[in-house]
């Protein structure tokens, strides 16, 4: 059927093609916007997750040092408490008294001629040769301990416990022997006492008061 060029129908045919190619042109220029925004947003994305770069001046958590190497150092940067006498020379000591009865450290009678020592610093069953402002005190055997008996500290023993308190504490100089040094006055020591063991019975069977 012919219709005229100027009815609405005939305008609307006309228009037809017009609207497709409208239609097919708009899609076409959004994909096209579509395919150019897809990597600046798939840039943005991978973007954000990549990891922040650490900067000096980040506030965020610190690895600590390893607990063993921490330990390490502080043991290394403090000195030992006590260090061990060397034999023949001066080590100033600090003299106090005691007048406990019993057995010593190494099961003997105490006696006079004995100190309690720390044996960190003064060996046991070894000498030390004694002096207060240049003049000698004696010569002692370090035979006992104390609980209290700490670093350079020497606890004479004295028969009597008014004695210890009248004799206090005072400043001392001692000087330890070397072992072959204790061991013969160790031998000495034997003989005295063997000679006055002998003596002592010889008394007896005489009869002597």
């Amino acid at each position: 059927m012919t219709t005229p060029s100027g009815t609405p129908a005939a305008n609307r045919a006309r228009d037809r093609p017009a609207t497709r190619g409208t239609r097919t042109i708009g899609a076409a220029a959004a994909a096209l916007l579509l395919a150019a925004a897809e990597p600046k947003a798939a840039h943005g994305v991978a973007s954000l997750s990549l990891p922040r770069p650490a900067t000096p001046d980040s506030t965020g958590p610190t690895k600590k040092p390893a607990r063993g190497a921490a330990k390490s150092t502080r043991r290394s940067a403090t000195p030992p408490p006590f260090e061990r006498a060397t034999p023949g020379e001066k080590v100033p000591v600090v003299i106090t008294y005691y007048c406990l009865k019993g057995l010593t450290r190494t099961e003997n009678e105490v006696r006079p001629g004995i100190v309690a020592a720390d044996p960190r610093v003064f060996p046991l069953r070894r000498h030390v040769d004694l002096s207060v402002r240049g003049r000698p005190l004696g010569r002692f055997l370090v035979d006992d301990t104390g609980g209290k008996i700490k670093g350079n500290i020497l606890d004479i023993w004295v028969p009597s416990c008014a004695e210890a308190r009248r004799r206090g504490r005072h400043r001392a100089t001692a000087i330890l022997l070397t072992r072959a040094e204790s061991r013969a006055e160790r031998a000495k020591r034997r003989k005295l006492e063997q000679e006055r063991k002998r003596q002592e019975r010889q008394r007896l069977a005489s009869g002597a008061p």
